[in-house]
């Protein structure tokens, strides 16, 4: 729907004059389009001749409400351009473009939902930028903090604080330009004080000569006072908070003259290292950990400590000018980089904070990341990392605990930028970062309430994602090479991650995505996932997803002695892998049991819930199959009752379909829930669920091949496979669970007749021999020798059948000659 903001009959008489059309723009308010014109008002000489009169400018807003979806904004272009006569047609594309500005500006402004329902993978998927929330929180503590440390660093701040007058300005400008360096450092701590006031920023940014007197100043004397270096830094940083004015610090060589500053400053420290015969690095190590320092140590302590206030102020200064990508780029071309890695040796919480947020800053980009992973930062900050923050008060110095706390997130969220390099990745194991990061899971924010979790705000802070989330998705990423997830069974990871697993609120996906992904990533691992199946976790798991095992039932009237009621053979027989209850009586004097209501966990329609379970039990362990075996009544009624989502019914049964359990006694499932009915059905309307539910259709394949292992389910299952052989030829996975289920049926005798009746079949495998997929061709082989087995007249029948299969090009050539 639009509005147009001017009456017809008005505009018709305007155009009779001539009018020119010029700018469209949209409306500061984004509610409208501004189409700028001229009208031109002419005379008409008795000879017919038109001159120009007078010319008049004009603005025709035209008001219009932005549909619901962006799909609709072409059709809303079209309608505005047919009804306003200072559009020409072919302007609808650009009517479109600031139209969708528009809409994306609504959407900008909307609130958003907390980060934990609104981008539910960010943490994973996404590198961690530098938000205007983290700008906006660092930007009050480094104020904060050069508010105390410039004035207990310098005398001439503190003395300056009380005598700084925005009408002494002349003067202190003139003393800018004395010899001696005292009045110079005194005139320009009284201007960086005044810089603070931001009643005096206007007038100080507009002074003509000011800012070109203090850059001078930057580039010949901060290099032979650090009293004055800091004071001009803190100057140029109260000013970098107007983004106009950076065109001014960049025009006076502003950051350049700083990284030089910054860059003497770290090569003093280098010459102090040598002269005192003690490490940077281990000073600062030192002073983090709270250790007590040597002689030499603390005198290089004192040393860096009174060097921190201008690098502060100086890095302070580079952030804010680097929000221009083009003065950033420039930055990293003169070595910003190796300036940031050198200061991961300080002992600083509050500069260390500021180094890792301006390194995260960068490394959003891929060269960045290159030149990162040459320099060995991944090391630096690996030593950042406590063992276990506060466990012994090593970590957690009285006189840092506030930085310190900052810090530990600040340098997670680092790494797991970092963790998207592949070698930077495989830097991070080999520094050992899988224990140490695990160990954080012990902290007590990691395990949260559950009230605090059912309100979603345990993962999510006011300076982010908090430590939980911070550290399981770091590990997520340590993860994803297979030969690194065994790395985890020599920590606590396992049993933390089970905790907060059982004490998670569904969904998953929504509220804690970092750590399903993470519990998913182990669980691919067979060792791994034999470690999170003992101790009764797996059963735990269990419980949440399909609810808790039903109480034995009373003995039923009519039951023939010695028949089993559901659920009666215990899990632990099967896992010592003992046959259950000995000889089975025949399936005709077992009446089907009543079927309860299918159970339901609180976890039950959580998709990742169930791709955890079916990853545990993909594995061809039997000890971790066999804690599925009591479960498997309440999985199988659960999946038949259709109350699950799409998703979760598909993973769910992906997940039964995988349980190929020895020893167990399907028949007697299938008796009790009629599976196999359900099965079949599902079969029946592959085609409709597949386009619907992804891999149902596979996932119920696959489920039949698993209970035609049982001799007696194979009779129940032989018309559901049947038909399913000859469709969907062009998909691997499916035609390999076809021709599994079929071998498995073609190796008993009582389901051999009933499925060769299709003689066809045969042929079928012997085409299946040469498929480009080892597995179909190893399983059509499987098959066929099965047949074979039946008789001797089909023993001919395969071996010919293999004959032409593998000779068809010499056949071919031989019936055409």
């Amino acid at each position: 729907m639009c509005k147009q903001g001017l009456d017809s009959k008005e505009l018709t008489r305007s155009c009779g004059s001539g009018v020119r059309p010029g700018k469209l723009e949209l409306a500061a308010d984004g509610c409208a389009l501004e189409v700028h014109y001229e009208s031109v008002e002419v005379a008409v000489l008795p000879n017919g001749q038109e001159v120009p009169q007078t010319t008049k400018q004009g603005v025709k807003r035209i008001k219009f409400e932005l549909p619901e979806e962006d799909s609709g904004l072409p059709q809303l272009a079209r309608q505005i351009v047919d009804g306003c006569k200072l559009l020409h047609p072919q302007r609808v594309d650009e009517v479109g473009a600031l139209l969708a500005a528009a809409a994306a500006a609504r959407r900008m402004a909307a609130p958003q939902p907390p980060p934990d329902a609104a981008q539910p993978a960010a943490s994973l998927d996404a590198r961690h930028r530098v938000s205007d929330l983290d700008r906006q929180l660092l930007r009050e503590e480094q104020l904060r903090y050069l508010e105390a440390a410039g004035a207990s660093a310098t005398q001439a701040l503190a003395a300056a604080a009380a005598t700084a007058s925005i009408d002494q300005l002349e003067a202190y400008l003139e003393a800018l330009y004395d010899e001696e360096l005292g009045p110079k450092t005194a005139a320009a701590a009284a201007i960086a004080l005044l810089f603070r006031d931001p009643r005096s920023l206007g007038a100080l940014q507009a002074h003509p000569t000011l800012l070109q007197a203090l850059a001078r100043l930057l580039r010949e004397d901060a290099k032979r006072s650090a009293e004055l270096g800091l004071s001009l830094l803190m100057s140029f940083f109260a000013l970098s908070h107007l983004p106009q004015a950076h065109a001014l610090l960049v025009q006076n060589q502003v950051g350049s003259l700083t990284m030089e500053l910054l860059d003497l400053e770290l090569r003093r420290a280098a010459h102090w290292q040598q002269r005192e015969g003690v490490g940077v690095a281990g000073v600062g190590a030192a002073l983090l950990a709270a250790r007590p320092l040597a002689a030499r140590e603390q005198r290089l302590a004192l040393a860096l400590a009174r060097q921190e206030p201008l690098l502060y102020a100086g890095l302070s200064l580079l952030l804010n000018m680097a929000e221009d990508a083009g003065v950033e780029q420039k930055m990293v071309k003169k070595g910003l980089l190796s300036l940031l890695v050198a200061l991961l040796d300080r002992g600083a919480p509050r500069l260390l904070v500021l180094a890792t947020t301006f390194l995260r800053k960068l490394s959003v980009y891929g060269e960045n990341c290159a030149a990162l992973r040459e320099s060995g930062a991944v090391g630096q900050l690996a030593a950042l990392v406590p063992p276990f923050p506060g466990s012994d008060g090593s970590s957690c110095a009285e006189g840092s605990a506030e930085g310190v706390s900052q810090l530990l997130p600040s340098v997670l969220r680092l790494l797991h930028n970092l963790s998207f390099d592949d070698a930077m990745r495989q830097q991070m194991v080999a520094a050992g970062l899988i224990a140490k990061v695990s160990a954080l899971l012990r902290a007590p924010s990691a395990h949260t309430p559950s009230q605090q979790q059912q309100q979603g705000k345990e993962w999510v802070g006011k300076e982010g994602p908090q430590l939980p989330r911070l550290v399981l998705g770091l590990l997520y990423h340590l993860s994803l090479e297979a030969k690194n997830r065994s790395m985890f069974l020599y920590t606590d990871a396992i049993p933390s991650l089970h905790a907060m697993l059982t004490a998670a609120q569904p969904p998953l996906a929504a509220t804690c995505p970092e750590l399903a992904a993470l519990s998913i990533s182990l669980a691919c691992s067979a060792r791994v996932a034999e470690e999170m199946a003992r101790g009764g976790r797996l059963e735990q798991l269990l419980d949440l997803a399909v609810g808790p095992a039903e109480p034995a039932p009373a003995p039923q009237q009519g039951l023939p002695e010695g028949a089993e009621a559901e659920g009666a053979q215990p899990a632990a027989a099967l896992a010592e892998g003992g046959e259950a209850g000995g000889a089975q009586p025949p399936a005709a004097a077992l009446p089907p049991l009543a079927a309860p209501a299918a159970a339901a966990g609180p976890l039950a329609e959580d998709e990742l819930a169930w791709k955890l379970l079916r990853a545990l039990g993909e594995h061809d362990s039997e000890p971790v199959r066999a804690r599925f075996a009591p479960a498997l009544p309440r999985m199988g009624r659960l999946v038949m009752a259709g109350s699950l989502p799409p998703a979760a019914f598909a993973e769910a049964l992906g997940c039964l379909s995988c349980l190929d359990i020895p020893g167990y006694h399907y028949a007697q499932l299938l008796r009790d829930t009629q599976l196999h009915t359900f099965l079949a059905d599902l079969l029946a309307g592959s085609d409709a669920v597949e386009q619907e539910q992804g891999d149902v259709a596979l996932s119920a394949v696959q489920a039949v091949a698993v209970l035609c292992a049982d001799e007696e389910c194979a009779g129940m299952l032989v018309e559901a496979l049947h038909g399913l052989m000859l469709e969907r030829m062009d998909d691997e996975r499916y035609v390999l669970a076809t021709t599994a289920a079929a071998a498995r049926l073609a190796a008993q005798a009582p389901t051999r007749a009933a499925l060769l009746a299709h003689a066809e079949l045969a042929a079928r495998f012997a085409e299946l021999l040469q498929h480009t997929c080892r597995e179909v061709a190893r399983a059509a082989d499987a098959a066929l020798d099965a047949v074979a087995a039946g008789s001797e007249e089909w023993a001919a029948s395969v071996q010919r059948l293999k004959f032409e299969a593998h000779n068809r090009e010499w056949l071919q050539i031989v019936s055409q000659t």
